[in-house]
């Protein structure tokens, strides 16, 4: 399976605190760069059994339109491609909902909890809080997509209310919640990680028969991860159709690997892609070698502390609280 993740746009209508774009410009990826990006995408797909393609921001609902001319071209070009955008919700309209619907894109909507804990974080350029305006969307999307997707992002703040927080986005129509720790911020401890483990874990008991697919982090299930496959079956491509290994490092010019135009350069991947595999400085004795998110992506720990093979301790910390869950939960069937 391939995947490919493009940048329309680094422009925004939202300044969420935590995001990690918002730093970029507001540029939007160009007409020629369109095109050279569909010809990579379909050269490369030739190898593909599937292709997943998403649609990133910035918001890529600002550029709705090139999304519709991706959309339409590599139909022509590409069996059975999947696409998929996540979106903030408050460009969405019955026109739009219409079109991302009749094109089979995967949608998913960004919702931290109920209004008083979304608006921490997810508010407009002015600086109000957008929870009422998003929530107002929801029967409007649920015509279109009854199977309602939520992406959470979950604080060191909001941490204390994940409970609360899921069981109030069940109770709006989420089917599909998936809530995932910001990596980045610096204030997790041990304790608010300790107390995030007994919610999810109510979470994942409370709501285990019912029609909501729960995940925090990632999937219980402890599957083997393999290798990273970044430049080799995954290609990031950003609004000025450079190409990077991974979405956490996109942008980043020490991790460039080439461009649509001329194709990844092998010689700037090897640097990286010899460590694929390998195992972590820090990992030796762990035992979530084989399922551990830190082994398998080299790149989340360069973005953390500065190497390709150590990883964080905010890491370590969640992986060991999805492998605590998922024991307790096999040890109580």
């Amino acid at each position: 399976m391939g995947m490919f993740n493009i940048w329309l746009t680094e422009a925004c209508n939202l300044k969420c605190t935590y995001c990690y774009e918002s730093n970029k410009s507001m540029q939007y990826m160009q007409k020629d760069t369109i095109e050279n990006a569909i010809e990579f995408i379909s050269r490369k797909s030739r190898k593909m059994n599937c292709c997943l393609i998403n649609f990133h921001g910035g918001e890529p609902l600002l550029a709705f339109d090139n999304i519709m001319y991706f959309v339409s071209e590599l139909n022509k070009r590409i069996e059975h491609p999947v696409y998929s955008l996540t979106t903030n919700g408050l460009l969405l309209d019955e026109e739009k909902l219409k079109k991302l619907y009749e094109s089979k894109i995967y949608l998913s909507l960004s919702l931290d909890g109920n209004a008083d804990v979304n608006d921490q974080c997810r508010i407009s350029r002015d600086g109000k809080g957008t929870y009422e305006r998003v929530v107002s969307k929801i029967p409007l999307i649920m015509k279109y997509y009854s199977e309602l997707r939520i992406r959470m992002t979950v604080t060191p703040a909001t941490s204390v209310h994940l409970y609360e927080s899921v069981k109030h986005i069940y109770q709006l129509g989420g089917k599909l919640i998936i809530a995932v720790p910001d990596l980045y911020d610096k204030n997790w401890t041990q304790e608010l990680i300790n107390g995030l483990e007994k919610q999810v874990f109510d979470l994942y008991r409370e709501f285990e028969n019912t029609d909501l697919e729960f995940i925090f982090f990632e999937k219980l299930e402890n599957c083997k991860k393999g290798k990273c496959d970044g430049g080799i079956n995954e290609f990031n491509i950003s609004i000025e159709g450079e190409l990077y290994p991974c979405s956490f490092i996109t942008g980043n010019k020490e991790f460039l690997i080439g461009n649509v135009i001329d194709d990844v350069d092998d010689e700037l991947l090897s640097k990286f892609s010899t460590s694929y595999g390998k195992e972590n400085h820090t990992c030796t004795g762990c035992g979530r070698e084989k399922v551990c998110t830190a082994v398998r992506c080299k790149y989340i720990n360069a973005m953390m502390t500065g190497d390709l093979l150590k990883a964080h301790p905010v890491i370590c910390a969640f992986e060991h609280l999805v492998n605590n869950i998922s024991r307790r939960i096999k040890i109580q069937e």
